[in-house]
């Protein structure tokens, strides 16, 4: 083979190379719409339960239940522990009578 042959045969190999390395990176491409297509179809139908849940987030920081944080106030003082937080539950509508 001589000199130019070699060369053109190179040349097509590099570009074989490259045209399926663009291929691939398409395909992925597509691939990643799609996925993103399926997440924002999810999105939207769990929208409803997200604002739901946003909600009822918001009145547990509004009015926050002395179970959940162990400390009942009482009119002696902090029964219940605390774990360390020390204070006296700060709402009276949870004392213990």
């Amino acid at each position: 083979m001589c000199g130019t042959q070699t060369l053109l045969a190179r040349k097509r190999k590099e570009v074989g190379t490259e045209r399926r390395r663009y291929a691939s990176g398409l395909d992925q491409l597509n691939s990643a719409a799609e996925a993103v297509d399926s997440m924002q179809a999810e999105l939207t139908d769990l929208k409803p339960k997200l604002v739901v849940a946003k909600v009822s987030i918001g009145l547990y920081t509004i009015l926050p239940s002395p179970i959940l944080y162990g400390v009942w106030h009482t009119k002696g003082g902090s029964v219940g522990g605390g774990g360390g937080y020390g204070a006296q539950w700060p709402c009276n509508s949870f004392a213990i009578e």
